[in-house]
């Protein structure tokens, strides 16, 4: 929109574009006046600034909101400079307008989600670092600073490496790079304890999590850190209760297991003894390794091969074979005492009471309709199996205990070739191991 105006500010021109905005015919231009046009809030620094144009005889540049034909208030800015003659006399103005109205709700519309994103930043109740293509950090919240020990003033501008251990630091642009080429929303180190640089040159456990950010201005990464110091300390207070907790029940164990031995001392039941004792052994063995978890899983391949001393004396005489497959306590309990007595037998009666037998302990995952565990012992090579009269108390706790703590199906097939034991169980959902 192009306009020209003499010295009293009357307008002499106005072109096509700029009469259609004001609805202002050729024949009004001498009489029309633009000044009633300016939003009332900005007359005051339009007509300020273009004295300032005619003080100093030069150019201006100057926004402002003008009423156009339908009454609309639009945002227009405005290039003006003035004319004098040879002698310095004011003649007038030569002007262009742009309508900038779009762009600048486009910018107020930008600049108030930059604000909320500062403020859900600035409010996270996690450390948030946002770092630009070159690792630089652009922003800082202020559980960052509480976190790193830093004010913020002193973060911005520098490269993230310095929030990084010195052992670490060298590595880390690569690492950078390589998110850079594949970025992606994830965990940073998972299954890995990471540590972050305080100020002060100590280190920090933190759990991160980054996120990639597409802006104008190219990829920003966004990085979220929680100091998990506190709850480090609580695992360590815990993992020391669990050690000491299991420390005692071992013990009690131990206490029953003499307890039993006195008691079976000078009698004739030393087969009793060993078999009381073997199954205590057994329980202690799960125990164990229910302990390396808490007590919320146990592994079943770590259960068979501790059971089954395959490190030990029947490492090239008994093979497994199996997903990996979490059980509950419970289940690792029974399990595990089924069998020890499945191991007792083959050692006593079975494949494994002469040189040549063998066992073989294989099991699987089904899914149909809901998740069953299904795991068969088979013996090969022993000496020849018949059926017995009558279940001994092995034969009962297995498939009594079975049935009971993890609501299992148990056969046991006594075919001449060796013992063949199949347990179909259920599954809960997410026992099988990741």
């Amino acid at each position: 929109m192009i306009w020209t105006c003499d010295a009293s500010g009357k307008c002499t021109n106005l072109n096509s574009m700029l009469r259609e905005f004001w609805g202002v015919t050729s024949e009004e231009i001498p009489t029309f006046s633009w000044h009633p046009t300016i939003h009332p809030d900005d007359a005051a620094d339009i007509g300020a600034r273009m004295m300032d144009a005619l003080t100093t005889q030069s150019s201006v540049t100057v926004q402002g909101r003008y009423k156009n034909h339908k009454g609309e208030y639009r945002v227009l800015l405005t290039v003006a400079r003035p004319h004098f003659s040879t002698k310095g006399q004011f003649r007038g103005l030569i002007g262009v307008n742009v309508d900038i109205t779009e762009s600048e709700r486009a910018e107020a519309a930008l600049r108030h989600s930059e604000e909320r994103f500062r403020s859900a930043v600035e409010a996270a109740p996690s450390g948030m670092v946002m770092t630009d293509g070159n690792g630089r950090i652009i922003l800082v919240n202020l559980h960052a600073e509480a976190v790193f020990g830093y004010e913020r003033e002193e973060m911005i501008g520098r490269g993230i490496e310095m929030l990084v251990p010195e052992q670490f630091r060298s590595s880390h642009p690569l690492f950078r790079g390589k998110y850079g080429s594949r970025p992606l929303a994830q965990p940073m180190g998972a299954g890995r304890d990471l540590y972050a640089r305080r100020k002060d040159g100590s280190q920090v456990p933190v759990e991160i999590g980054i996120s990639p950010i597409q802006t104008s201005e190219g990829l920003m990464t966004l990085a979220s850190i929680v100091d998990i110091s506190e709850r480090k300390r609580s695992e360590t207070q815990r993992d020391l209760l669990m050690a000491e907790l299991n420390h005692r029940v071992k013990n009690t164990l131990a206490v029953v297991q003499g307890i039993a031995h006195q008691t079976f001392r000078g009698t004739p039941a030393t087969e009793a003894h060993a078999a009381f004792e073997g199954r205590l052994m057994a329980l202690s063995a799960a125990h164990n390794i229910l302990t390396q978890t808490s007590w919320e899983h146990a592994s079943l391949d770590q259960l068979v091969s501790d059971s089954l001393q395959i490190r030990g004396t029947f490492t090239n005489r008994v093979t497994t074979s199996g997903p990996a497959i979490r059980l509950q306590p419970n289940q690792a309990l029974s399990v595990a005492l089924a069998l020890h007595e499945l191991l007792t037998n083959a050692v006593k009666y079975g494949a494994l009471s002469n040189d040549a037998g063998k066992v073989s302990v294989e099991w699987a995952r089904t899914e149909n309709p809901k998740p069953r565990l299904k795991l068969i012992w088979s013996e090969l090579g022993g000496p020849a199996v018949s059926a017995p009269s009558q279940r001994g108390f092995g034969t009962r706790l297995i498939v009594g205990g079975l049935a009971a703590d993890l609501e299992a199906e148990v056969a046991m097939e006594f075919q001449p070739q060796g013992l063949v034991c199949k347990i179909d169980a259920p599954l809960q959902e997410g026992i099988l191991a990741q």
